[in-house]
């Protein structure tokens, strides 16, 4: 069956354009494009690409504001849609640590799985939970300032999240600043990565003791490059909304 369409008055339409675009479509169909079962950009999606960030809410930065001045009576976990605006390299003029040696010795985990123990191991290779140790590896504990389309947020972004974020693994940092460029190096490395890439971050805010004062403590704990088509359509689904409000 033939579509409809229509035209604004300041519109043309042109048939079998010569430009590289219609090119392109001309080829898709020749090639059996038209017989490929077609997505509406408007169809309804979660955000995410993981089974645990697709029944995710989904908030801004402002909201993830809100969020940390809230007094929580149980952990939440949500999904913002950002870039890395910074890493804090250095604090009060000193050079601040990105990573730590980590024991690798394994431990008894839930349902008897064996879990590494991952506690922080001093310069001579003491664990507090295993003594002296000889498997430790480098981890991850960054402190990233994200930023959206309206705001910015500080947060506290581990291990496996803080690799997504820097496009590093945290062996590959400390290799690099144990080369000759250094500290340098690997602040150069991690700068390369400030608003290359919109990620879709997954935020956990529970309440925290801090010298005996309870604040919520809003946290990374995974990340991953935003999907932008399936963000794309939950923008639509909330632009929809907002109209029928």
């Amino acid at each position: 069956g033939g579509r409809s369409g229509s035209l604004s008055e300041g519109g043309a339409l042109q048939f079998e354009p010569s430009i590289p675009e219609a090119e392109k479509v001309r080829q898709w169909w020749s090639k059996g494009g038209s017989t490929e079962s077609l997505t509406a950009l408007s169809v309804d999606n979660a955000v995410g690409g993981g089974g645990s960030r697709r029944n995710l809410k989904n908030v801004d930065l402002t909201a993830v504001r809100q969020l940390s001045d809230k007094v929580l009576e149980q952990a939440e976990i949500v999904s913002v849609v950002c870039r890395l605006a910074l890493v804090q390299l250095q604090k009060k003029g000193e050079t601040q640590p990105l990573y730590y040696m980590a024991c690798m010795e394994e431990v008894e985990g839930n349902q008897g799985r064996k879990n590494t123990c991952n506690k922080r191991v001093d310069s001579s290779g003491y664990c507090p939970v295993h003594g002296q140790v000889h498997k430790t590896a480098p981890r991850f504990n960054l402190r990233c300032r994200f930023a959206d389309f309206g705001d910015n947020a500080w947060l506290t972004t581990f291990h496996e999240a803080a690799q997504a974020v820097v496009s590093l693994t945290a062996e590959q940092a400390k290799e690099i600043e144990s080369g000759e460029g250094g500290r340098e190096a690997l602040d150069a490395a991690i700068a390369a990565r400030y608003f290359s890439q919109p990620l879709q971050l997954t935020l956990r805010a529970k309440l925290d003791s801090y010298n005996g004062e309870s604040r919520t403590n809003v946290t990374c704990i995974d990340a991953a490059p935003a999907k932008c088509r399936e963000h794309g359509r939950a923008m639509l689904k909330e632009i929809r909304e907002e109209l029928l409000v």
